[in-house]
């Protein structure tokens, strides 16, 4: 009979804190974006070259670059994927070209008062990585990325996520991004 008593101890303290993870998960979804410590990103303003925002996206902790417009108010983003989509397999002259042509033209925004939830949908519904963030006035706050969101959500589960051994990688696998 102890033995059953503390099985059943056991599977109790289990659930309880099962139970306290599945609250705590919605929780962390509903904080402002400004929660999620949003990266800085670089900014070029229209009709710099692309060659400029290739040597921004370079930089260490970089993968995006934000465009303004004279009024200073986004107007565009380039990624990485953009540099690899609309500039290597096209053969863009890098210094000629702007960033007019290669970026992506008003970009679905958020302001660092939503919920992560929004950036959330949109990066699913729309296949994003990265979503700008953008003050009252439409000028350039930050970028929420998928990799700041990863890493703030495992904030929240470090035991569960931290704690798994290391997975060894087929090298024929592994990629860059």
């Amino acid at each position: 009979m102890a033995q059953f008593d503390e099985i059943l101890k056991d599977e109790l303290n289990n659930y309880g804190r099962e139970a306290s993870k599945i609250d705590l998960s919605i929780e962390v979804l509903r904080v402002p974006l400004k929660s999620v410590d949003a990266a800085q990103a670089p900014t070029l303003p229209r009709g710099a070259s692309v060659a400029d925002a290739v040597k921004l996206i370079q930089q260490p902790g970089n993968s995006c670059v934000v465009v303004t417009g004279e009024d200073g108010k986004l107007v565009g983003l380039i990624t990485e994927r953009d540099l690899c989509t609309r500039v290597i397999t096209t053969g863009l002259d890098l210094d000629k070209a702007t960033v007019d042509d290669v970026m992506t033209t008003e970009p679905m925004t958020l302001r660092n008062d939503q919920p992560l939830t929004h950036a959330l949908a949109q990066m699913d519904v729309g296949g994003y990585r990265h979503v700008p963030l953008v003050d009252k006035e439409g000028r350039p706050a930050g970028v929420i990325t998928a990799r700041r969101v990863i890493n703030y959500i495992v904030e929240f589960f470090p035991e569960e996520v931290r704690a798994l051994p290391p997975r060894q990688m087929n090298p024929a696998r592994r990629h860059g991004g």
